[in-house]
């Protein structure tokens, strides 16, 4: 951090055997300590101007910088601090994703007409039920089927979509152990780490769709989203934030939302498009521009869509 962009005048000056402006950096992180001259006597006031220039402070910072966190009232200060977490899906939840699932599964069974009735066998990957089946998940069952087949884990898979859900559904001859195996060396060396949706339930696999309550009742996940925390964090926070006696409100903890954009290499030269320029394209299209990063691979915020690559390319 530049102190000298800060230009204050109030700051106490520095002695030999005391400070006004000190700063210890570690990795990630930098802290910087100011303490104002003893002839000041609106302190506060003194604070929010430097708390002021701190925020003007932030669009100047280099790339994955920041922001800046000013903490003004430390040690003369009463705090609250209340931790929010989810209980796990109560059994109305697990009810209806378990007649969901099942009805599905025995949807595709009865349409392949297994001989034997032990053969058949489904794998469950679940996650949030406001989350559709989006292209990275699909693709990714995609790649679980076909590489699956290949190892000889099942055979004749087939990818069965519902409501806050997907299975592949197939013939095997392995047992869960060696299914499970299977789909834990799949998730560690195929999927990347953005693949993973952070509320998602553990897999399980189910051979009699009557026992799909039981099993998913054992890997039931959290009743509330992270993105169901993070309204219900907001919410307290800003009601909080209205009583006459609250100087400030902090949450910590809040996943950020990240939308992670795929490209191909060749396409992009095809088109005389770089990949370093697709940042700023993205990042001048947010409306909301404080409140918004674009870094590496990463944009989220609310923007028109773009409808071609020329078009892309003209915003460049």
């Amino acid at each position: 951090m530049k102190t000298r962009s800060l230009k204050i005048k109030t700051i106490h000056p520095g002695t030999a055997a005391d400070y006004g402006i000190r700063s210890i950096s570690i990795p990630g992180y930098a802290y910087v300590y100011v303490q104002l001259a003893e002839e000041i006597s609106d302190v506060k006031r003194q604070f929010s101007d430097i708390n002021l220039k701190l925020d003007a402070l932030n669009g100047q910072l280099p790339s994955g910088a920041g922001p800046i966190s000013f903490q003004s009232d430390f040690g003369d200060t009463a705090a609250l601090m209340l931790t929010i977490a989810s209980p796990k899906a109560d059994s109305v939840e697990t009810d209806i994703r378990a007649r969901g699932i099942q009805s599905a599964i025995q949807t595709v069974r009865a349409a392949k007409k297994y001989k034997e009735p032990s053969a058949p066998v489904t794998i469950v990957y679940l996650f949030p039920q406001s989350l559709s089946s989006n292209k990275i998940i699909l693709d990714a069952a995609q790649l679980f089927e076909l590489q699956a087949e290949q190892a000889g884990i099942m055979r004749a898979p087939q990818i069965i979509q519902g409501s806050g859900f997907i299975a592949v559904n197939g013939v095997s001859t392995a047992d869960d152990a060696s299914i499970y195996s299977f789909i834990q060396a799949f998730f560690q060396t195929q999927l990347h780490r953005s693949e993973l949706h952070p509320d998602a339930w553990e897999p399980i696999i189910i051979r009699d769709p009557q026992e799909t309550r039981e099993r998913l009742a054992k890997v039931a996940g959290d009743k509330y989203s992270y993105a169901d925390l993070d309204d219900f964090s907001d919410l307290i926070a800003r009601t909080v934030q209205g009583a006459p006696e609250t100087s400030k409100v902090e949450r910590r903890g809040v996943l950020p939302q990240i939308v992670y954009l795929e490209y191909a290499q060749d396409r992009l030269a095809a088109y005389g498009l770089q990949p370093a320029a697709l940042g700023s394209v993205l990042g001048a299209r947010n409306i909301i521009a404080t409140r918004r990063r674009v870094r590496d691979r990463t944009a989220a915020g609310n923007s028109q869509p773009f409808r071609s690559i020329p078009k892309c390319k003209r915003d460049r």
